[in-house]
């Protein structure tokens, strides 16, 4: 199931929304696109996929993701873990390989606390 027109339209004023939030904390091209590939990560992984609400799953991690900026003051990579938390969590090929981006950046901190998530769900 993808999303509808109107969803899109929902995700990208919220998206955008985001991006101007994130003038704060950008320094550089490199935190710009390492923002913009973990949101479209999370947006793959959650195509379709829907609150019990009825919205866009997706706008979930966009929102953590403004908290993590204009409430809580933290930087690129918590954004970047703000938008992929739920991947794993809840999508565990997707998780698989979002782990393996996060690992990618050397940005071990961001994997280390998504797949901490992760371990506690195989836990339980």
């Amino acid at each position: 199931m993808d999303y509808t027109a109107e969803d899109e339209v929902i995700i990208k004023e919220k998206w955008d929304d985001l991006l101007l939030s994130c003038t704060k904390i950008c320094k550089n091209d490199e935190d710009w696109n390492f923002i913009k590939r973990a949101f479209f990560l999370a947006k793959e992984a959650h195509q379709g996929v829907r609150r019990r609400s009825g919205e866009p799953y997706l706008l979930h991690p966009i929102a953590v993701a403004k908290i993590v900026i204009e409430e809580i003051g933290l930087g690129v990579k918590s954004v970047v873990a703000a938008l992929l938390h739920d991947v794993v969590a809840s999508h565990i090929d997707v998780g698989t390989i979002a782990t393996a981006y996060i690992a990618g950046t050397q940005s071990q901190e961001i994997s280390h606390a998504i797949c901490s998530e992760l371990g506690e769900i195989h836990q339980t």
